[in-house]
């Protein structure tokens, strides 16, 4: 059973990636590019140049958005799965009892 609740983690993990894929991708990069411009205004005075520590700060921006908005639609997913396999659980707990 152990097993069963195990791979139902992973199953949901690789859904919320498929999610993060399909729906969050670009608006994670949308707003942490943001983030980088914000940061870089402050630290470079607007507006920010292509190239040298503005650039660079966009570029960190737009990943720290990606990976946080990955890391939350994996933990929902893996959460999903979770509770999937505990109902499923408890239902077939139920019918057994029956």
């Amino acid at each position: 059973m152990q097993e069963v609740k195990e791979k139902s983690v992973w199953i949901g993990a690789m859904v919320g990636t498929v999610m993060f894929l399909a729906a969050g991708l670009v608006p994670a990069l949308l707003y942490g590019g943001y983030l980088g411009v914000l940061i870089g205004t402050t630290l470079t005075g607007a507006p920010v140049e292509q190239g040298g520590i503005g650039g660079y700060l966009v570029l960190v921006g737009m990943a720290i958005g990606m990976v946080s908005v990955w890391f939350l639609f994996v933990v929902a997913g893996s959460a999903v799965g979770a509770l999937s396999s505990w109902a499923i659980a408890k239902l077939h707990r139920s019918e057994n009892a029956a």
